[in-house]
């Protein structure tokens, strides 16, 4: 299941079967003309224990639609910045994309696999880095600067584990991007990210309909899976609400 092989990318040790699930219902209009589909679950999965505090209040949100026989797909960062700003039941969200990234320079370039981030990533999963720092809200905003974090892995293969990188520059895509840091050597698997770079979307005006940013929150202490539902049920109504709203015309 491709879900399942992405989120294997940004956390260790998924299991088959999920503890729980948040279920919100969403019905969108989507197309062009009369054309329509409608969304009406937006899932979510508890991750079994992780290397991270806390791990059993990590969730994932993803999109349900049935009505166009799809059955998991990642949420648009419109939805994900609508849900980050009216939920109360989530401490911290994050959303992000995978990728590939070319390291272009010319004495030993390559493809390694990759992950677009919100800021919130590192926070929600509770991780830090070994060495240096992560990316903050300043390097998340569009037209940020290139900065990056690295695996250990690649810190290692490419670097040779030296102490000077953190603050040195690579090329990524044929741009110079700052290393800020290098992650803990625990977060290294087959398939996992080599780099993390800032999403950097605007939250003022995000993407819309981009169907293809994926979603873990965070549940605050104490908070109920049945209350979190009941809250992402409410949130539903109101955003469907607005999709069914008529619209007027203009001349």
């Amino acid at each position: 299941m491709q879900l399942w092989s992405d989120f294997r990318l940004a956390l260790r040790g998924l299991i088959k079967q999920p503890r729980f699930t948040i279920v919100a219902a969403l019905t969108l209009a989507l197309g062009i003309g009369s054309v329509t589909a409608i969304f009406s679950v937006v899932n979510g999965i508890l991750l079994t224990p992780l290397p991270y505090p806390n791990a059993d209040r990590l969730v994932n949100i993803w999109s349900h639609a049935p009505g166009i026989g799809l059955q998991q797909f990642p949420l648009s960062p419109d939805l994900y910045f609508f849900f980050k700003r009216e939920s109360h039941s989530f401490e911290e969200t994050t959303t992000f994309q995978r990728r590939g990234a070319d390291l272009t320079e010319s004495t030993n370039p390559e493809s390694v696999p990759a992950l677009q981030a919100t800021h919130t990533y590192f926070a929600t999963l509770g991780i830090a880095p070994a060495r240096g720092q992560v990316f903050t809200a300043e390097h998340d905003k569009p037209g940020g600067p290139n900065v990056t974090v690295i695996s250990d892995r690649l810190w290692q293969r490419r670097f040779g584990g030296r102490a000077d990188v953190v603050g040195s520059t690579l090329q990524i895509g044929g741009e110079a991007t700052t290393i800020l840091g290098i992650m803990p050597a625990n977060l290294d698997e087959s398939g996992s990210p080599d780099l993390w770079m800032p999403a950097r979307l605007d939250t003022a005006q995000p993407p819309t309909g981009s169907f293809g940013w994926y979603v873990i929150a965070r549940l605050k202490p104490g908070i109920a899976v049945t209350a979190a539902d009941a809250e992402l049920n409410g949130l539903m109504k109101r955003i469907s609400r607005a999709f069914r709203a008529p619209t007027i015309a203009r001349s």
